[in-house]
């Protein structure tokens, strides 16, 4: 069985290959963060690849977002379990 969390990393990568603009990333992802958005919603802890990590701070959940370079846009966020 695919876990389905690499599933859905394995989709962002195919999508990122080339910059998306941000409507592109909001038909696929829905909610779509600039830098300055991210830093309203979110305390990031940490960047792993693609991927930072971050605490929610209307509840204070942990979980991921992911991101792309140019423009720079953060989407598709994942609670931790």
């Amino acid at each position: 069985m695919i876990d389905p969390l690499k599933a859905m990393y394995r989709r962002i990568v195919d999508l990122l290959s080339q910059p998306r603009s941000r409507e592109e990333l909001e038909a696929v992802f829905r909610q779509v963060w600039d830098e300055q958005q991210l830093a309203e919603d979110y305390e990031v802890l940490g960047c792993t690849g693609e991927v930072v990590h971050v605490r929610r701070k209307s509840d204070g959940s942990l979980g991921s977002l992911s991101y792309q370079g140019e423009p720079r846009f953060y989407f598709c966020f994942i609670a931790d379990l």
